[in-house]
């Protein structure tokens, strides 16, 4: 078995080094199904940088490689502890963007927003 947090390790010192002091929030999404062919299943981190949110995706064609690193990555970003943060897990990646629109109102977190609420209309799915 892979040890998810020391792979995550490299990517969540690069998030934490270039984490907002100001507004320390990283915000994990939850683990999705992509509908587009291929069907690969991912995850979103979003982080502020620089006055602006920065999303990164991780993504695999096998779903418990992606939870696991999510979980690593989870680890990775709080232990041991480098200083103030505010880790957000959301569960929901509507949730997820909303939150982030909260947070930091961006015309990117906006537009996001939008394309997600559209997304589950199309499919029947509640908002």
């Amino acid at each position: 078995m892979t040890d998810f947090a020391s792979v995550a390790e490299p990517q969540a010192r690069r998030l934490l080094r270039n984490l907002s002091r100001k507004l320390p929030h990283i915000v994990l999404g939850p683990v999705v199904l992509e509908p587009l062919p291929g069907h690969c299943s991912y995850f979103s981190i979003g982080t502020i940088k620089r006055g602006a949110w920065h999303f990164e995706q991780i993504k695999s064609v096998e779903r418990a490689l992606v939870e696991e690193y999510r979980t690593g990555m989870t680890f990775a970003l709080v232990w041991p502890q480098r200083g103030a943060i505010v880790l957000h897990d959301t569960a929901d990646e509507l949730h997820m963007v909303r939150l982030c629109h909260a947070i930091l109102p961006t015309a990117r977190t906006k537009r996001l927003v939008a394309q997600i609420e559209a997304e589950r209309r199309e499919a029947g799915a509640p908002a």
